[in-house]
């Protein structure tokens, strides 16, 4: 989803729907009911990929963009995922 995401972004193509998606996905994993280490574990693949695919730096350049809904979502999943990458 990162690689799709930043494909987006340089192509002008909407990435609403990709962030869309993360924050699905990140709110998906802390909302499961599972238990505490599997979605630990989870997080952390999740802000790994993050990592590698250089998604901070991606996520900062969407926050400030025009599109104000795009902006929104991507300040949202830095707002999670900062204090996660922090925390492991």
């Amino acid at each position: 989803m990162f690689t799709r995401l930043r494909h987006n972004s340089k192509n002008s193509v909407d990435t609403t729907p990709v962030l869309r998606e993360l924050l699905t996905l990140l709110n998906d994993i802390s909302d499961s009911g599972e238990a505490m280490p599997v979605v630990v574990t989870k997080q952390i693949v999740f802000c790994n990929e993050l990592m590698a695919k250089d998604g901070l730096s991606l996520l900062q350049g969407l926050k400030d963009n025009s599109d104000k809904t795009a902006g929104t979502m991507a300040e949202q999943l830095l707002e999670k995922a900062v204090p996660l990458i922090w925390s492991s």
